[in-house]
């Protein structure tokens, strides 16, 4: 008799597997022991890009570390967010992941994965107290805004629309405040 599942990877496997080109050109994500690939397209690119810029064009890069779509280090996960803002300079990250501590905010944007995203990512996320997630929601063309982490998600969460501007907190303080309009594609 035989029986079918999931094949659990460990970190260390998944980190092999990746290294020797298991995945081919497609990303790959290490979400709890399940690799999850990923693929794009022109709506969710552009909204990424658009992030990108907005945020880039706000904080310093001296002092944070604005990137899209590169691997974090939350124990045994490693996700590939769509965009991070990550304290202190590039640099600090060439030799490593960036990890729950150097992170202040995350953004996922989502088309086919909503559900991941609200679900087995947003509970991470509020467990490894990363303080600011966002969920650019493109089914409905608004962006979700959750803070206050704790053990089972999220304290606050706020939605705006595309007639909305969403308020950019960095470590506490608003920093600007980006249109809604202007991150979606």
């Amino acid at each position: 008799m035989s029986q079918s599942g999931v094949f659990r990877w460990s970190k260390a496997r998944f980190l092999e597997a990746a290294g020797a080109g298991w995945f081919g050109d497609k990303r790959a994500e290490l979400l709890g022991g399940v690799v999850y690939t990923m693929t794009t397209n022109p709506p969710h690119t552009t909204t990424t890009l658009n992030l990108e810029d907005l945020y880039r064009g706000v904080l310093p890069a001296a002092g944070w570390f604005v990137a899209r779509e590169i691997t974090i280090e939350l124990g045994s996960w490693l996700p590939i967010p769509d965009l991070i803002v990550a304290r202190g300079p590039r640099s600090l990250y060439r030799d490593r992941f960036p990890t729950h501590s150097d992170l202040a905010l995350i953004v996922e944007v989502s088309d086919t994965t909503y559900a991941r995203d609200r679900g087995r990512k947003y509970r991470r996320y509020a467990r490894q107290r990363i303080p600011v997630y966002w969920i650019v929601d493109l089914g409905r063309s608004v962006v979700e805004v959750h803070s206050d982490p704790g053990p089972s998600g999220y304290r606050r969460g706020e939605t705006f629309t595309a007639a909305d501007s969403v308020p950019v907190v960095i470590d506490g303080q608003e920093v600007a405040r980006f249109a809604v309009a202007d991150i979606l594609p």
